[in-house]
């Protein structure tokens, strides 16, 4: 939950060097909640002929991962036989982390080359 809750009010201690960058709500909602667009394989992905089924795989299932205001602020490209992933804007770091391992569930991750 990226920018929707107060760093200040929040309970959790963080000690020198550390940020609190994000908070994980875990639990059943009152309500099933809303769905949010997913973008298209080829709006999230870079990449010339060839490109083997884990690849292809490993981008649709980074599209069900849950990034920061639910932007899919992502990039995947497939060159020299690696994966590339690059993410901007708000908390892309951890954007990238999260995109980067739905995308290793999705390809195998005895597959993939990060480039």
């Amino acid at each position: 939950m990226a920018l929707t809750f107060s760093k200040r009010k929040s309970k959790v201690e963080v000690g020198p060097g550390e940020a609190l960058v994000c908070a994980i709500a875990l639990g059943y909602g009152t309500t099933q909640g809303e769905s949010h667009p997913i973008k298209r394989p080829d709006e999230v992905s870079k990449c010339g002929t060839g490109v083997p089924e884990w690849f292809a795989k490993g981008v649709e299932c980074a599209l069900l991962a849950p990034t920061a205001l639910m932007k899919q602020n992502f990039m995947f490209e497939y060159r020299d036989r690696k994966a590339y992933a690059t993410s901007k804007g708000i908390c892309a770091p951890v954007n990238l982390g999260i995109v980067k391992y739905h995308f290793e569930v999705g390809a195998g991750k005895d597959n993939v080359v990060w480039g």
